[in-house]
């Protein structure tokens, strides 16, 4: 190879190399230079069709959000308007009742008792129905929140790229927001302002509580621990006496707080109840002559139909008075009919007890025994209806108790079972001994001692009634099957009737109570807990689940063996 050759060579070399070198460099100037400077790049500013979405969507949603709103206030109004309502009429209730217990004495106990019962029956009322704005007002809340973030939302809202139609939509939506918090926020401050009222109705309400145990309290007092002087002036002034009476009872009639006594209302209300008895007897003599019919004649029993029918009328018409006290608005009437049912479901009882038990020649006798003391229980509950002052039953009471121990000497008791010869003699005692309670001035006492004992004398004639009646039912089913009913006579005898007593002991000590509505203070009392010299405690309720838990429990080793 000549020298030419190799100075070509090298000369191409040189050239090649200078010429990378060259593109190198502007490669790495092109990569240094900053994105910035590209006029095309789209993503860096949204457009205006995209901001017009966002507006429409944004508006979409507060339009949406006013109509639940809307919705919402509709149902809100409603429960302001009925907490409004429910206010005033229990501020109205408790100034009413606070002025009436404030102007009774003790000289009125029933008048006294009842209202005490009102007011406790009106304070559990008031909680039941008492509104709860705690739950309205951390809704309210949390929409005054929502709404405020959507505006933030639509303040923050670049506006220079905002077509002129979005730009109208945001404001008016923004216009829609601040209306809608502020209305949220008025509708906040009047749930408040109602919420501090009920505070202020709690405060009375609990005040109203708290005078009505204490009058109770002093009321139960005033019955067991305070006499009367009022019987010694039967012998001493009869006649100043009966003036007092009468000026008393008219003086009592003139108010509001007791039954219509005037003659054109009695007129009414016994037509009433006369058509009502005359209905249901012959409802009974249908139930009993055609019901009953077959039944009586296999059971041997159709001479005593006429006996059944009367206890039949009077269950009817007890049942009549329980739906009527359950469908009257008036309270006063409602404790007359309730009252008045439960007298009359005691009388069916007894009666019920003697139909069933006695031979039929024997049943008038028995009802001779069991009468003074039912007139006389009637009598009270006739003036515990009335809401007779106390002035009426200090002077009435010790007569009629001395009336009735003289009259329960009976001359056919003779023909009588045993039971009922007892239950004549126990009977004569408590009415001698109330009495005596009557005449030193305690004639509240001794008609709850009296009406105690012939509710428990009632219980027990129900619950051997009712034994001799499935006695005989036992014994029809055992000639009719040609074999021995192993499991009935268990049942009823070691768990039917246990149980039935153990509940009608506690009814027995309740309902005399109840007359006087005290039936609360009873029930209280048995379950209130006890402490006996700091060494254990107990509860009559826990001694009455004790025993009906030992009833079912001896039943069912019984069962076992």
């Amino acid at each position: 190879m000549s020298i030419p050759d190799y100075r070509i060579f090298f000369r191409l070399c040189a050239a090649f190399f200078l010429a990378g070198f060259l593109a190198s460099g502007s490669v790495s100037a092109q990569q240094a230079e900053p994105p910035s400077a590209a006029p095309e790049q789209p993503q860096a500013q949204p457009d205006q069709s995209e901001m017009d979405a966002v507006i429409m969507a944004l508006c979409h949603e507060i339009t949406i959000l006013k109509k639940n709103e809307e919705k919402r206030m509709a149902v809100r109004e409603v429960l302001v308007k009925n907490a409004d309502a429910t206010y005033n009429y229990f501020d109205t209730r408790v100034y009413e009742m606070s002025a009436v217990l404030y102007a009774l004495d003790d000289q009125k106990i029933f008048t006294l008792a009842f209202y005490c019962k009102a007011a406790t029956r009106l304070v559990e009322m008031y909680y039941a129905q008492k509104p709860d704005f705690q739950e309205q007002e951390e809704r309210l809340g949390k929409e005054i929140e929502r709404i405020k973030k959507l505006a933030e939302s639509l303040e923050e809202v670049d506006t220079a790229n905002l077509s002129e139609p979005s730009l109208v939509q945001r404001d008016e939506a923004l216009y829609a927001c601040q209306e809608l918090e502020k209305s949220l926020q008025e509708e906040k401050e009047q749930f408040i302002y109602l919420k501090e009222l009920f505070n202020n109705l709690n405060r009375k309400i609990d005040t109203l509580n708290y005078e009505s145990a204490q009058m109770c309290t002093s009321l139960f007092n005033r019955i067991f621990y305070t006499p009367s002087h009022a019987a010694r002036y039967i012998f001493l002034k009869p006649l100043k006496t009966y003036e007092i009476c009468m000026s008393v009872w008219e003086t009592s009639a003139d108010s509001k707080l007791q039954l219509p006594s005037d003659s054109e209302t009695l007129k009414h209300y016994g037509l009433i109840l006369l058509g009502i008895i005359l209905c249901s007897y012959c409802l009974a003599r249908f139930i009993v002559f055609l019901g009953f019919k077959k039944t009586l004649k296999k059971t041997g029993n159709y001479n005593k139909r006429h006996a059944f029918t009367n206890v039949t009328t009077i269950l009817i018409v007890a049942l009549i008075l329980v739906i009527a006290s359950l469908r009257t608005p008036n309270y006063l009437l409602e404790s007359a009919a309730s009252l008045g049912a439960e007298f009359l479901l005691l009388v069916s009882a007894i009666l019920f007890s003697l139909v069933t038990r006695l031979p039929y020649g024997t049943i008038n006798s028995g009802i001779r025994i069991y009468m003074p003391y039912l007139l006389l229980g009637g009598f009270f509950m006739l003036l515990r209806m009335f809401m007779a002052p106390n002035i009426i039953v200090d002077i009435s009471m010790p007569i009629l108790f001395t009336l009735v121990s003289l009259l329960t000497w009976v001359r056919q008791r003779h023909k009588l079972p045993r039971l009922d010869r007892f239950f004549s003699t126990v009977s004569l005692v408590f009415t001698i001994l109330g009495s005596v309670l009557c005449w030193t001035g305690f004639s509240f006492m001794a008609f709850l001692v009296l009406m105690t004992w012939i509710m428990l004398m009632t219980s027990i004639l129900l619950l051997v009634g009712l034994w001799d009646l499935l006695h005989h039912y036992e014994k029809r089913r055992k000639e009719r099957n040609k074999r021995v009913i192993l499991w009935f006579r268990p049942f009823v005898s070691k768990l039917a009737l246990p149980c039935l007593t153990i509940f009608l002991i506690l009814f027995s000590l309740i309902w005399p109570a109840a007359t006087f509505d005290m039936g609360d203070l009873i029930i209280n009392k048995i379950f209130a807990a006890t402490e006996i010299k700091d060494l254990f405690t107990f509860s009559w309720s826990s001694v009455i689940t004790v025993i009906l838990i030992a009833i079912v429990l001896n039943y069912l080793i019984f069962l076992g063996k």
